[in-house]
């Protein structure tokens, strides 16, 4: 179980299957593990 965030519009979601990447409910962006960010400093 993963928390995703779109890229676009910051809505985070959570995704059961992580082998594919979701795209966003709000705006259809593809979205990105939220840790990802958080990683990068």
């Amino acid at each position: 179980m993963t928390i995703f965030q779109c890229s676009e519009c910051n809505v985070s979601v959570i995704h059961i299957n992580t082998n594919a990447i979701p795209c966003c409910p709000e705006c259809g962006a593809k979205m990105y593990e939220e840790w990802a960010k958080e990683e990068k400093k």
